[in-house]
């Protein structure tokens, strides 16, 4: 039986494409949810990345088949491309924050944030932390300045989203020192920065090590100790990623996503897929692809 493909939107519910590179959208969870019974069904964002700061109440979210019950206070992050699915529970508000990614590259720091788009990430708040009140007053003023907008609105919104990473980015850092009791790896947040700049390029450890002007066991020591990842399954984590995003979201030839992504031979991009999801590139695209590019 074949399975339903998973819808993508620009906003749920909604066909239209948010084409604009300055797109930033604020609903409340209880407006967001209001049409649709509390329930949003699975879905993904092609170009969009998303923000949902549970403020009050609880509910359970889907990320790509994980089941994951939030308590308030918690932010959860989503990344374009993967599939997920919310149940907001009576009483339950906060708010959805949805933008387009060239505002998490408009920043100075953009290289900084650039692991906020690779996977989905859960940040608890403490209830009245300096974080959580920080976080909390730069997304309502967010919304308060998209309800009332002037000719100050874009630049003022560009700084809002900015000042906003940032604080995401410090409340990891806290989150990562709670869990492990240890400060946290600048090196290996360098190390993932570097990765996104750099996987297409298929760079060898050493070939990062030395750029991060560390050694090969260095990595992998902070990859393991804070992933449970070797310092290649990070790499091959992202390759794979990206992989799958175009795989769903073009109709390249297989050929051409190959070379695209550093692969000389097909067939070894084909055996390298396989062997990390457990099925061919074609197998993939059948089940995911959303025709959405032509070229």
């Amino acid at each position: 039986m074949n399975e339903k493909p998973v819808p993508s939107y620009a906003l749920y519910g909604s066909e239209a494409a948010a084409d604009d590179p300055g797109f930033l959208h604020i609903e409340t969870l209880a407006i967001s949810s209001r049409p649709f019974a509390g329930r949003i069904k699975a879905h993904r964002h092609r170009d969009l990345f998303q923000i949902l700061l549970l403020q009050q109440g609880e509910a359970q979210v889907e990320v790509d088949g994980t089941d994951l019950c939030l308590s308030e206070p918690t932010v959860i992050t989503l990344p374009p491309g993967y599939v997920h699915s919310f149940r907001f529970f009576e009483g339950t508000d906060g708010f959805i924050l949805t933008l387009a990614l060239p505002l998490m590259s408009q920043t100075d720091s953009a290289s900084r944030f650039s692991f906020m788009t690779l996977d989905p990430m859960i940040i608890p708040l403490q209830r009245q932390s300096r974080a959580a009140q920080q976080i909390e007053g730069l997304i309502e003023m967010m919304a308060q300045e998209l309800s009332e907008p002037d000719n100050w609105r874009t630049e003022i919104c560009g700084h809002l989203v900015r000042a906003l990473l940032i604080w995401l980015q410090r409340a990891t850092q806290d989150l990562d020192k709670s869990k492990n009791d240890q400060t946290f790896s600048p090196l290996l947040n360098d190390f993932r920065h570097l990765v996104e700049l750099k996987f297409i390029e298929h760079l060898s450890l050493s070939a990062y090590a030395e750029q991060l002007r560390t050694s090969v066991a260095t990595l992998n020591r902070h990859c393991r100790k804070h992933l449970n990842l070797s310092a290649q399954e990070l790499v091959h984590q992202r390759l794979n990623q990206e992989a799958k995003r175009r795989l769903s979201f073009t109709q390249r030839t297989l050929e051409q996503l190959a070379t695209e992504l550093g692969f000389e031979d097909p067939a070894y991009f084909s055996r390298f897929f396989k062997r990390i999801n457990g099925q061919t590139p074609s197998q993939f695209r059948r089940a995911n692809n959303f025709g959405t590019e032509t070229r």
